[in-house]
């Protein structure tokens, strides 16, 4: 209960009282000093001003109601049309009980048998209205408690695309994806009431252990409520919390492969579109866009690992050319696809090899070596990026 702004807690039997936060020394600020109630109300409708809400079933029970009558009037109607009923004067005498009985081929009467003295009572068909009537509330109901019929795998006629149903069914889903939402809304205060309990409560350190993405990898650290309390200036900090679900999104297995088709499409997965599609995918929210971030980050990783090493063979051919090795290299160790031939031959204008330095010497060795081996597409091939894995 609340006094004077401020929660307390008692604990009592009968008319006698157990304990009192308001009685006891040091729960001047309250039981809880976030001041709030220990729970958190997930209503489906909330009542303003109130703790009590209503669910889908009070929301649907007086379509449901109105179609119970229609359609008892509808049966009705059916069963009257089905087993006729008859108008018979008093002194006709007519044996009721083998008139009722099917099994009976004799009926017997007393005197004349003609339409004066006995006649069926006509039943009329059920109007029209009452039939339209019956269909606009089965069609509000469905609408009511958002119960259609492409949620339900039915679709209207002409839709036949895998993606148009799948639409159609994501968009019938809005009020459900409105209720959970409540439901998010009120993890995140319970989180909150949390996080003030950590304040007030974890005075002395626990150890806590951390699951990796994976699922695999533990860490385990330690924490308290030191670096949160206040301490001794009391200016204790606040938090602004986003909480989102490790899986929220209700999309369904072919709404997802449409979205991933569509990145696809417009080139996300590209390493020479990283930094545009890093800027979209910031944008977006969808099932997975952390895999999908964390592949394109890869790629353009990847791509600039390329780059690097075509840069540092280019540099290499010159550099080869420089000391004399020719023009031999320069085009082909740069090729994805050297030629098993491409050999340095030495330069009649260069240093000769007898006259050469020790260093000269070994360069053009190194050099020969790499570009008969094709080392350079070996290293090309290794480091191009497999966007596809």
């Amino acid at each position: 209960y609340k006094k004077n702004g401020v929660l307390h807690y008692c604990k009592f039997v009968g008319e006698t009282v157990l304990f009192a936060s308001e009685n006891e020394e040091g729960y001047e600020d309250g039981f809880y000093k976030h001041g709030k109630y220990p729970f958190v109300l997930d209503a489906m409708y909330p009542l303003e001003g109130t703790l009590f809400s209503f669910g889908i079933i009070a929301v649907c029970r007086d379509p449901q109601m109105y179609i119970d009558r229609l359609d008892k009037i509808v049966l009705d109607n059916l069963r009257f049309m089905a087993k006729p009923r008859w108008l018979f004067s008093k002194s006709c005498g007519v044996d009721t009980d083998a008139f009722e009985n099917p099994d009976e081929t004799i009926v017997w009467v007393e005197g004349n048998i003609d339409d004066s003295r006995g006649r069926q009572i006509t039943v009329s068909d059920v109007s029209a209205i009452v039939s339209n009537w019956k269909t606009q509330k089965i069609d509000e109901l469905k609408e009511t408690s958002s119960n259609r019929d492409v949620s339900q795998g039915s679709t209207a006629g002409g839709v036949t695309s895998g993606a148009a149903i799948a639409t159609l069914q994501e968009a019938g889903n809005k009020t459900s994806r409105d209720v959970i939402q409540g439901s998010y809304r009120a993890f995140a205060e319970i989180v909150k009431l949390e996080i003030e309990l950590i304040r007030q409560f974890y005075t002395e350190e626990r150890v806590f252990r951390i699951v990796g993405p994976d699922g695999m990898s533990d860490e385990f650290v330690t924490y308290s409520n030191a670096n949160i309390s206040g301490g001794a200036n009391g200016r204790e900090p606040v938090f602004d919390l986003k909480i989102k679900t490790q899986k929220k999104s209700p999309f369904s297995q072919a709404a997802t492969n449409e979205t991933a088709m569509n990145l696809y499409s417009a080139g996300f997965f590209n390493p020479d579109n990283a930094q545009s599609a890093m800027i979209a995918l910031e944008m977006m929210d969808f099932e997975g866009i952390d895999a999908v971030k964390r592949r394109v980050s890869e790629g353009a990783t990847l791509k600039k690992q390329l780059d690097e090493m075509q840069q540092q063979l280019a540099q290499l051919a010159q550099a080869v050319k420089m000391l004399g090795g020719g023009a031999g290299i320069a085009g082909d160790a740069l090729s994805p696809h050297p030629s098993p031939a491409a050999t340095l031959s030495p330069s009649s204008e260069g240093v000769s090899a007898g006259k050469s330095s020790g260093g000269v010497a070994e360069a053009r060795s190194r050099a020969e070596e790499l570009a008969a081996n094709g080392y350079s597409r070996a290293l090309i091939e290794k480091a191009r990026p497999d966007v596809g894995k």
